[in-house]
């Protein structure tokens, strides 16, 4: 019987505790990379924080006027994180 190694990586990495750890830092540096993608990499290195609490991104924007542009572009954000992310689902909530 032959497994994939992704699937044996991931119950491996469940098995220890760590496996939160890395899903939280896939989904926040690839929420960092759609934002340079879109906005380009100053509007990413302007993000203050991005930290994964549960199935939400938490986002605090260094400006107002980044935050009301990521707000507008919710939708946008989760879909592109869903398709480069296997089809997991975040929320985002964004602070200014």
């Amino acid at each position: 019987m032959f497994f994939e190694l992704k699937s044996i990586l991931q119950r491996r990495l469940r098995q220890q505790g760590i496996g939160q750890a890395v899903a939280a830092e896939q989904a926040t540096t690839a929420f960092r990379a759609l934002v340079a993608e879109r906005f380009g990499a100053s509007a990413a290195a302007g993000l203050r924080q991005v930290a994964l609490r549960g199935d939400t991104i938490e986002i605090s924007a260094g400006s107002g006027a980044l935050a009301a542009e990521l707000r507008i572009r919710e939708s946008e954000f989760s879909q592109a994180l869903a398709t480069k992310l296997d089809g997991v689902v975040y929320r985002l909530k964004v602070f200014a």
